[in-house]
């Protein structure tokens, strides 16, 4: 999947919750330091996503069909 570099995040996830990080990159391989691009949850009735895209002007093809993923999941469509 191609994503911008610029769609790095900075977030702690806290150990043991119910968070699952669904999708992370490298980006400075030196320290192979991962970057969460996509963590979901359930809460109850309800659902939330973090996506990182948007610390840019623009998303990639494959970014435009992830988004569409993302709204199907979190309406439950």
């Amino acid at each position: 999947m191609k994503i911008a570099p610029a769609h790095k995040s900075c977030h702690i996830i806290k150990e043991g919750g119910s968070a699952k990080v669904i999708l992370s990159f490298v980006i400075d391989k030196t320290t192979n330091y991962l970057h969460d691009y996509l963590v979901v949850n359930e809460l109850g009735k309800g659902r939330i996503a973090y996506w990182a895209a948007g610390h840019s002007n623009t998303i990639s093809k494959d970014e435009e069909k992830l988004f569409l993923n993302i709204v199907a999941w979190l309406t439950q469509y």
